[in-house]
């Protein structure tokens, strides 16, 4: 597959002018930067890691990084609960022609941590800033052995959220 370059490209400017232009963080897109992508992508066809689980899809950028990244029979999962982000990153797995490989879920990622088992799983920094110490006591707790976690997050003052 190749990989999407115009539509990465779009989604990165618009994701920077959007959260520069935005005092609101809900409406932010706190994208990953190309870099993380371009890791996460290569780091997931090095594992040859199969199932992915996000939290946090925004406008899906970060989700193509990761979907680019998974073999044809590969599935990713993604939580968002911002119904707008949501039809937002839709069409942008369509764009990507990567939306076959994509489940989005609308729903509070701490339900749906009570009631599955994961491979991977990748923490968007929309998530890790509304997690409470409890959420990620609860979470790290009930982590399978023998899995592998991924965190990231984009470090920012109070201010730039």
């Amino acid at each position: 597959m190749s990989l999407p370059w115009k539509l990465l490209y779009e989604l990165e400017r618009k994701g920077a002018e959007n959260d520069f232009a935005t005092e609101n963080k809900q409406e932010k897109y706190l994208n990953i930067s190309r870099e993380t992508g371009e890791f996460l992508s290569l780091f997931l066809k090095a594992v040859r890691a199969k199932k992915v689980l996000e939290f946090g899809t925004s406008n899906g950028y970060s989700t193509i990084w990761l979907a680019l990244g998974l073999p044809n029979d590969g599935r990713l999962v993604t939580i968002e609960n911002s119904y707008a982000k949501i039809q937002e990153a839709k069409k942008n797995f369509e764009a990507a022609s990567v939306n076959d490989k994509i489940s989005i879920l609308e729903i509070n990622f701490e339900d749906y941590l009570k009631k599955r088992t994961i491979s991977l799983i990748l923490f968007s920094s929309t998530v890790i800033a509304a997690c409470t110490t409890p959420t990620l006591t609860i979470f790290f707790a009930s982590f399978p052995q023998g899995e592998l976690l991924f965190v990231t997050m984009l470090y920012r003052t109070s201010q730039s959220l």
